[in-house]
């Protein structure tokens, strides 16, 4: 190794500092108002406000300076939430393990079941495709919402 090797090296990682860019501007937690950390799906709605499965305390918004908080005494059916997704009405859907899905509507949670029924009560996942459908991802299998002809 002759002594142009090392210079240049210093060089070069040298420069790639100068491009770096911040990648965290700022790590929200509980002291920030947010109901719990252990978050396990993040969804944006059509205002631009983030939702958060609070594995453990039930769903968090973000308005951008607020975190508001939702549990069981807003009509959700577990804390334990899992996963989002939006539905055509812009409405979120909230499954759980252990209490199914909930659905946010007008300011209040309801249960999935009184209105459809039929679905396992663990739910892992949820996916809203191009035509709208929600596609459930249960411990028994997967079932899917289908919107009429």
């Amino acid at each position: 190794m002759n002594f142009r090797t090392p210079i240049f090296i210093l060089f070069f990682f040298g420069m790639l500092s100068g491009y770096s860019q911040k990648l965290f501007e700022k790590t929200y937690g509980i002291d920030d108002g947010l109901a719990n950390v252990n978050i396990a799906d993040i969804k944006q709605d059509w205002k631009g406000q983030l939702w958060f499965a609070n594995y453990g305390s039930g769903v968090s918004v973000f308005d951008g300076k607020d975190f508001t908080q939702f549990d069981e005494n807003d009509g959700l059916t577990n804390p334990m939430v899992r996963c989002l997704t939006f539905d055509e009405n812009e409405n979120l859907w909230a499954g759980t393990v252990g209490g199914g899905i909930s659905i946010y509507i007008n300011g209040r949670f309801i249960d999935f079941k009184d209105t459809i029924g039929g679905i396992d009560d663990h739910v892992y996942s949820l996916f809203t495709d191009r035509d709208k459908n929600i596609w459930i991802g249960t411990k028994a299998g997967y079932s899917s919402t289908q919107k009429g002809d």
